[in-house]
């Protein structure tokens, strides 16, 4: 016990050592989630981390009473500064941000530094369709690092409704040409987020060429966009029928990691494909949990009852953990 009592004695003393007076004053007022007067004057310390401190402190508070001190904090001749100043920016819930990160991006050569990437960013949490056209033009520019920015803006708005103007186009355009993983992936996820159905074939098309995180977005679009209705005669509609090639479909799903081969099996649930029997018999032998009670789940649903119920008879024999148990009962 002795020794425990001196290692949270040590441990004590270290911490507060840690933090001068002033930071720690900082972080009271944070867990307080007070937004006190002074923090315009640690706004201006002469010390970088008491102002970096401050405007952390304020993103969390989110009192939108500290918009407009934040703002010359964009400026500051501290480039961490800077940048915890837009990602505070971004967090507090007032119309008035999209408009002053508007009007701070466009009166400026946008660069690659990371100000300038959150505040792109931060127009998906606070933006309107005002910031559509904005993020249209960070696309068709030629940086990798501030398009990254715009792609997961571009899927904040469409997951907060916002799809209007579309910008499926651009980004599957996008999503074709680069050969930039990171970029490839949040171009997808916007692609998901947006779900336009009419993009539908073009997706598909993509997704048998792309890494494995990308094909994860993908599969979860296009699941989407079958619910949606891009399915054609499966869901009554005049839409041209899809093509669904079945053998490209497990080829893809045996290089992909397990979390990606459950996007694709809840994708398997929506296509027209009904009866995709060595498919999912042959993912009931995955190594993964996860996945083989994701193929339980779907059995009934996309295969004829007998096959279903011995496949999943035998499954029960062969295994004897709980939680599958659970699931094949």
């Amino acid at each position: 016990m002795k020794f425990f009592f001196l290692l949270l004695v040590f441990l004590f003393l270290t911490c507060s050592r840690a933090f001068s007076p002033t930071v720690q004053e900082i972080k009271l007022q944070e867990y307080l989630r007070d937004f006190s007067p002074r923090f315009a004057d640690w706004l201006h310390d002469s010390d970088p981390k008491t102002r970096r401190t401050a405007a952390e402190a304020l993103g969390r508070i989110q009192d939108t009473n500290a918009v407009e001190i934040l703002i010359p904090l964009l400026q500051d001749t501290n480039s961490e500064v800077q940048a915890t100043a837009a990602f505070a920016l971004g967090q507090l819930p007032a119309a008035r941000v999209e408009a002053i990160i508007l009007s701070f991006l466009k009166s400026r050569f946008l660069s690659e530094d990371t100000t300038h990437f959150l505040l792109i960013e931060a127009l998906g949490k606070r933006g309107t369709d005002q910031s559509l056209s904005f993020l249209k033009t960070v696309l068709a520019g030629n940086s990798p690092f501030l398009q990254k920015a715009a792609a997961v803006a571009i899927g904040r708005l469409a997951y907060r409704g916002i799809k209007t103007p579309d910008l499926s186009a651009e980004l599957l355009q996008l999503l074709q040409t680069s050969r930039d993983p990171e970029l490839k992936w949040r171009l997808a996820y916007a692609v998901y987020r947006l779900g336009n159905k009419n993009y539908f074939q073009a997706v598909q098309n993509l997704v048998f060429q792309a890494d494995h995180f990308t094909v994860f977005f993908l599969a979860k679009a296009l699941r989407q966009m079958v619910v949606s209705g891009a399915a054609g005669p499966s869901t009554g509609n005049n839409q041209p029928e899809v093509t669904v090639p079945l053998m490209a479909y497990q080829s893809l799903f045996n290089r992909v990691p397990w979390y990606t081969q459950i996007a694709l099996l809840q994708l398997l649930r929506e296509l027209p494909q009904k009866n995709p029997a060595s498919f999912l018999e042959h993912a009931l032998q995955n190594p993964n949990p996860a996945v083989r009670i994701t193929v339980l789940s779907l059995l009934p649903q996309l295969s004829s009852s007998s096959f279903a119920e011995n496949l999943i008879r035998q499954f029960y024999r062969d295994h004897h953990d709980w939680h599958e148990r659970g699931a094949a009962l």
